[in-house]
């Protein structure tokens, strides 16, 4: 299976920013983003 950002990438090349996979590819990314800087501000990295 693809990588979320190869995905991604190919969705945008397509100028496909607006549909449902791109936008929960999007969400999967910011979510994983914040909980890596909240485990890191609670020294869990």
């Amino acid at each position: 299976m693809e990588s979320e950002k190869v995905v991604m990438d190919k969705l945008k090349a397509q100028e496909k920013e607006k549909s449902a996979t791109f936008k929960q590819y999007l969400g999967n990314r910011l979510m994983y983003q914040r909980m890596l800087a909240l485990y890191e501000k609670h020294g869990l990295l």
